[in-house]
């Protein structure tokens, strides 16, 4: 029978109790999560309490305890359940609480409504909600993206008019011409240009001047990056240890605090970001990144083949460096720090492939 009710009292076991009322009983989850999912399994003599920070949550206990009992779901959709028959369903004495490791987790699909359709995207959000794939969006995931070419195009008649506001960069006759995608990130105007767009945003969406909120600031998704000398000025003169070409890591952080000081205190929580990807993949060496600059982990030139963590790999034990100092500086100063992460093949995300380790 099911009963809607806040009142303990109207709770005759045996019962399993869900959320609000769980937690009133006793299920308070241990921890807190800014996502808000974190869950308490408790039994209390004939009851079984799922408690959680959120309902999200307690629906997360509630697979958490399907799952002791051996149902599973291996793949999306009716062919993926597992539920086996019991006629007797016995609940083990329970005092648990869990909560994520990382506030956001995600897998997804690989191409557009041609290859995916609606149906198949539906069945992708159950079967991700009954892994407990949250949907809790941080503030700095907002920053992901290859941003230039769209600020390109949002700035076209200044790019048209002056050329300069593109990167210095060789053509296929080895000359050095003034091209697109990448940009001149040394010029003042183009950190002014970006803080106008932030400022505009807000104004158009009629936003709070102290929302939170995220914005990309991350180069094209290609090399072609500026070789004036101004760009060779303002770098740390480090050569990316995998492309060989020179480490744009610097020049996209002082990009990133050159916007903010362009903002000033008028926006305290806005947050900007950008992949530690390719050329840009390492750490600051000449410029300390403002606590709200985040940092997306996109490890696309390492070997995907082995973890992070494996010492077998050539070109992880390089990127564990990188990741570690990262990591060093937001527990000094908070900056945001994201992982997306590639399967084995770029060509596929979802294949039943497993790194070594």
């Amino acid at each position: 029978e099911v009963v809607h009710t806040s009142d303990p009292r109207a709770v005759k076991g045996p019962a399993v109790v869900l959320g609000a009322l769980a937690v009133k009983m006793g299920a308070t989850p241990k921890e807190a999560t800014p996502s808000r999912e974190g869950f308490r399994l408790l039994t209390r003599g004939k009851t079984l309490l799922i408690g959680g920070e959120s309902d999200e949550a307690a629906l997360f206990g509630v697979y958490a305890v399907l799952e002791t009992l051996g149902v599973d779901w291996v793949m999306p959709g009716e062919i993926g359940e597992v539920i086996p028959r019991r006629a007797t369903v016995a609940v083990p004495r329970l005092d648990e609480s869990q909560k994520p490791d990382f506030s956001m987790r995600r897998l997804w699909y690989r191409g557009g409504a041609d290859t995916v359709t609606a149906q198949d995207r539906a069945r992708m959000e159950v079967w991700l909600r009954r892994q407990r794939a949250g949907v809790f969006q941080p503030v700095s995931a907002q920053t992901a993206g290859h941003y230039w070419p769209a600020f390109v195009k949002r700035h076209k008649a200044a790019f048209d008019a002056d050329p300069t506001l593109y990167a210095l960069r060789r053509d296929a006759q080895g000359r050095l011409v003034r091209k697109g995608p990448q940009i001149e990130t040394t010029d003042p105007r183009i950190a002014a240009m970006m803080a106008q767009d932030i400022r505009e945003t807000f104004e158009t969406k009629g936003w709070p001047r102290d929302k939170a909120v995220g914005f990309p600031i991350g180069p094209a998704d290609t090399a072609g990056y500026s070789l004036s000398p101004e760009s060779a000025a303002a770098g740390s003169g480090a050569i990316d240890p995998i492309s060989g070409e020179p480490d744009q890591t610097d020049l996209l952080v002082k990009l990133a605090n050159d916007v903010l000081a362009a903002l000033g205190p008028a926006y305290p929580n806005v947050h900007l970001g950008f992949y530690s990807y390719a050329a840009h993949g390492g750490y600051p060496g000449r410029y300390t990144p403002d606590p709200r600059v985040a940092v997306i982990f996109a490890p696309i030139n390492f070997s995907r083949y082995h973890a992070l963590t494996d010492g077998a790999s050539r070109s992880q034990p390089l990127y564990k460096a990188v990741f570690d100092q990262w990591a060093a500086l937001a527990r000094r100063q908070g900056n945001p720090m994201l992982y997306r992460g590639y399967n084995w093949n770029l060509a596929e995300n979802m294949l039943p492939y497993s790194k070594l380790r």
